[in-house]
């Protein structure tokens, strides 16, 4: 299951309602994704051609695809019901979890949803799955209910942490992915800030041919002695 998060602009409700209500279909103009190798090459060049917005995520944050990580969550827990670990699978057959994963999918999309009271097939139908009944969204309502949850999250998210704002040039140090080892260092740099974005990333300079855009959760202030030379690590 490749990591895909399909998304639209910024009246991405609106948009979805007029393209619902017009033909019962969905015009797709942004994709989201991570930064795995599968997303480089040929799927690049795929966007390019069907004139696809490109929207990477930064790397080691998962935050940044909420939506789609909650949804692998979710997965996840409801391949676990089906006791799989105990149930014979035919290895010849090509697509052995095909039944297991159209199980889940169909549940999902069925499944109501907490923010808005109705099923994502709902949503793009306007209809329901099971019974022959049009489904009506008040997507004004849906729309300022997300932003008032995301705004709560982020006043929570953002309380315990300090603010700072990076300057051009500032050295800052880069916390390490993953779980390091006991008596690792934590965090790699010093690096320098080339510009501090205001979606919560930064860009910073690891060497003169490596660029590149970080989380600002993972950034910390670089503080050193005037007297004291400063060695930059460009691992």
């Amino acid at each position: 299951m490749t990591q895909l998060l399909v998304g639209l602009n910024n009246s991405s409700y609106m948009d979805l309602q007029q393209h619902t209500d017009a033909n019962k279909s969905l015009t797709v103009c942004e994709i989201g994704f991570d930064n795995g190798t599968e997303f480089k090459a040929e799927f690049a060049q795929l966007c390019d051609n069907m004139g696809l917005k490109q929207k990477p995520s930064n790397a080691w944050n998962p935050q940044s695809n909420a939506i789609l990580e909650h949804i692998h969550q979710v997965l996840g827990d409801v391949l676990v019901t089906f006791d799989l670990e105990n149930t014979p699978i035919n290895s010849d057959n090509q697509d052995s979890f095909d039944e297991y994963l159209s199980s889940v999918a169909c549940a999902i999309r069925s499944s109501y949803h907490q923010s808005h009271g109705h099923s994502p097939a709902q949503l793009l139908f306007g209809r329901d799955m099971f019974s022959p009944v049009e489904t009506e969204v008040d997507w004004e309502a849906i729309r300022n209910n997300k932003q008032t949850k995301i705004n709560r999250n982020n006043m929570r998210e953002n309380s315990c942490r300090v603010p700072h704002n990076y300057q051009k040039s500032e050295l800052i140090t880069l916390k390490k992915p993953g779980i390091p080892q006991k008596l690792a260092i934590p965090r790699k740099g010093p690096y320098k800030v080339v510009e501090h974005n205001n979606n919560g990333s930064i860009l910073i300079e690891k060497s003169l041919t490596d660029i590149k855009h970080v989380n600002v959760g993972r950034v910390t202030p670089y503080h050193c002695k005037l007297d004291t030379p400063v060695i930059t690590n460009n691992s």
